[in-house]
C-alpha cells in the first residue's frame, strides 16, 4: 500500500510541474479503410511526433486551454461517463496518442510549428490551406463552473474538427494548455500579471494596497501599503488620513521622525542600543505620548506589523497604519534594503499552543506507559517437579 500512495504522490508532483497533451490523426482515407496511419506514434517524444507532421506538412490544428491537468480529464458527469465526450470519440475513431506529463508544450509547438496562426473563435472566416492553427479555448467566456466549461469547451472542439474534415481529408488535433492547473509561482506570477494587463477597466478605483514609501534614507527605511485610519472618538468614526514625512533628524544614535497626515502628527523616537538591538522609544500623537507594544529588534532587522495601532485613551485618538514596515541603520549606505522581519504578531500561537499541549499530553502517557512496563517483575519462585504435589479436596454438597 505504501508502494502505491508513494507512485500516486509522485504522479501528482509531476502532474503540478506538467502539462497533458492529447494527440489525434484525423486520416479520413486511411481510417476509412481501418488502415494504420502514416503519422506513427511509437515515439514517446513531443517534439519528434511534432516534427514528423511538419516534415509532411501535415495540417495541425491545436486547441489551447488556458489551464489543463490530469485531474481535469477524469472529471465526470452525474452518469459516471466523461465530459469529454468529443475527445473520447476522437481517441476511438482516429490513431491517437496521449502523454500525461509534457513540460511547456505550447512553447514546443511555437518552435517546431513556426509560422502559426492564433485564432479567436469569433474572428476566422475560413480556413487556411496548410499551417498550424491555435484556437485559444480561453476566450469563450462563461460563467459557469469549471466542469460546465471544460464541457463547452468539449463541443466548440467536434464543431470545428468537424468543420476542418470538410475541407481537408488528413489534420493532426492537439489538445494541450499553456500552463498547468495547480498553478507553480512560476507560471503564477506570469499568468497573474497577463491577466492584470488584458482585464477590462472598471469604473470602480480598486482599493489601495501598495507599497507606500514614506522615508527611504541612508539611515532609515520606511514603508506602509495604504492610508491610515484615524479616529478621535474612541474609533466610533474613522477617517482615512494619508501619512508623509514631515521631519527627520540624527543624533547621537537617536533618530526623531515625524510624519504627518493634515489632522494627526506622529512622532517616532529611535535608538540604538549598545547590545545590539534598535529600540522605539517613544511615540507621540499629536504630542502626547500614546500605548503601543514595546519595540526591540536586533540590528540588521526590520520591524513589520500588517495593521500597527496606536492609541491614547485621555485624547480617544486611534491610529491604525496598513502594512507598517520599519528598519533604522547604524551605518550609512547608498541602498539600503529591508532585512529579516519581526512580526508584531507573536511566534507562538493559538494553533501552536494546541499542539503542544496535546503532544505534552501523549508525551506523559506515553512515559506512564514506560514506567509501568519497567516496573513489571518475573517470578522468582517456582513449583519444584521433584517436590509432593500439591492437592485440594473440594466438597459438594
Amino acid at each position: 500500500m505504501l508502494r502505491y500512495s508513494f507512485l500516486i504522490f509522485i504522479l501528482h508532483f509531476q502532474s503540478i510541474e506538467q502539462i497533458p497533451v492529447l494527440m489525434w490523426e484525423a486520416n479520413q482515407e486511411l481510417n476509412s479503410s481501418n488502415k494504420f496511419s502514416s503519422l506513427e506514434f511509437e515515439t514517446h517524444d513531443f517534439k519528434t511526433i511534432l516534427s514528423k507532421a511538419a516534415k509532411r506538412k501535415i495540417p495541425i490544428v491545436v486547441f489551447l486551454e488556458d489551464t489543463l491537468s490530469l485531474e481535469d480529464l477524469i472529471i465526470r458527469n452525474e452518469y459516471g461517463n466523461t465530459i469529454f465526450t468529443a475527445l473520447s470519440s476522437f481517441v476511438e475513431a482516429f490513431n491517437s496518442f496521449f502523454m500525461p506529463n509534457v513540460e511547456n508544450p505550447f512553447e514546443v509547438i511555437e518552435q517546431i510549428t513556426n509560422p502559426i496562426k492564433i485564432i479567436d473563435l469569433d474572428s476566422f472566416n475560413d480556413w487556411p490551406q496548410m499551417g498550424t492553427l491555435v484556437f485559444n479555448l480561453k476566450n469563450i467566456k462563461t460563467n459557469d463552473s469549471r466542469k460546465n466549461m471544460l464541457k463547452k469547451h468539449d463541443l466548440t472542439i467536434f464543431k470545428i474538427q468537424s468543420e476542418m474534415l470538410v475541407t481537408h481529408n488528413h489534420i493532426l488535433g492537439i489538445f494541450t494548455a499553456r500552463y498547468p492547473s495547480w498553478i507553480i509561482p512560476e507560471y503564477s506570477e506570469r499568468h497573474n500579471f497577463k491577466k492584470l494587463l488584458q482585464s477590462e477597466p472598471s469604473s470602480e478605483s480598486p482599493p489601495e494596497s501598495k507599497i507606500v514609501p514614506i522615508v527611504d534614507d541612508k539611515n532609515l527605511l520606511l514603508v506602509v501599503s495604504g492610508n491610515a485610519d484615524y479616529s478621535k472618538d474612541n474609533g466610533k468614526i474613522f477617517s482615512s488620513v494619508t501619512l508623509s514625512q514631515s521631519d527627520f533628524s540624527i543624533k547621537d544614535n537617536e533618530i526623531s521622525l515625524s510624519l504627518d497626515g493634515g489632522s494627526v502628527k506622529v512622532v517616532f523616537s529611535i535608538s540604538f542600543g549598545k547590545d545590539g538591538f534598535w529600540r522605539i522609544d517613544n511615540i507621540t500623537m499629536d504630542e502626547k505620548s500614546v500605548k503601543y507594544e514595546e519595540i526591540e529588534i536586533p540590528m540588521n532587522f526590520s520591524y513589520h506589523c500588517s495593521k500597527f495601532e496606536l492609541y491614547n485613551k485621555a485624547t480617544k485618538q486611534i491610529l491604525k497604519i496598513p502594512g507598517f514596515q520599519i528598519q533604522p541603520f547604524k551605518e550609512e549606505q547608498e541602498q539600503q534594503q529591508f532585512g529579516a522581519a519581526f512580526d508584531c504578531v507573536g511566534f507562538v500561537t493559538i494553533p501552536i499552543c494546541s499542539g503542544i499541549f496535546v503532544i505534552a499530553i501523549l508525551l506523559i502517557i506515553l512515559f506512564c506507559g514506560i514506567i509501568a512496563m519497567m516496573d513489571i517483575e518475573t517470578p522468582d519462585r517456582f513449583d519444584d517437579p521433584n517436590g509432593k504435589v500439591f492437592k485440594a479436596f473440594v466438597e459438594y454438597y
